[in-house]
């Protein structure tokens, strides 16, 4: 019992003095050996978003709320059409996000991010992940890969090829918008009130 309290006294003081000496660290929130949520500082790649209304406290039922009406529509084998929207996340995953972004958001630092991994299908090889921030009463949901059915994934010579994919936006969502030269859209960052 000694050694476990030292041991983890350790590990909170190491992580403490990463996190204030500006080390990149993910703190988690939930995790399996194959999900996770966690909180981290923002990813490279991403135009850097300020006014990040983090902590915040956010019911898991608001949340739920938002998540359940986020759609996609994905390519039928022809590539030019788009079949009919569907859930992006299933019942499991909609109470687990809506649960564990509620606890990251009230922790989140306003410089923070809350990054995700998760799969519907225990057996799958691929899985959903992105992250979210909240700003000025609005979720931003960014998905940087979508699971795929088996018969989707790369690591699967034999099926078709993957298929491309987009949100079906619902009333009150939007697509970002980032102005440079022109407009650039970000196909799968998805901003939504949550008002």
């Amino acid at each position: 019992m000694k050694y476990s309290t030292t041991l983890l006294l350790g590990v909170g003081l190491t992580l403490t003095f990463l996190y204030a000496c500006g080390a990149s660290v993910h703190l988690p929130i939930y995790q399996t050996e194959t999900e996770w949520v966690h909180l981290q500082e923002w990813p490279s790649g991403y135009p850097v978003q300020t006014n990040l209304s983090h902590p915040t406290d956010l019911e898991p039922s608001i949340l739920r709320n938002i998540l359940q009406r986020v759609r996609y529509r994905q390519s039928t084998l022809f590539t030019f059409h788009m079949g009919p929207p569907q859930p992006l996340f299933s019942h499991s995953q909609l109470t687990l996000l809506a649960s564990e972004l509620s606890q990251a958001f009230a922790q989140a630092l306003p410089e923070e991010v809350v990054a995700f991994r998760i799969r519907q299908n225990p057996d799958s090889t691929s899985y959903t992940t992105g992250f979210c921030f909240l700003s000025d009463h609005e979720l931003h949901l960014v998905i940087q890969e979508r699971e795929q059915p088996d018969y989707e994934s790369p690591a699967n010579q034999s099926g078709p090829p993957m298929m491309r994919w987009e949100f079906a936006l619902q009333q009150g969502q939007r697509l970002l918008t980032y102005q440079t030269h022109s407009t650039h859209y970000f196909p799968h960052w998805l901003v939504t009130s949550f008002r």
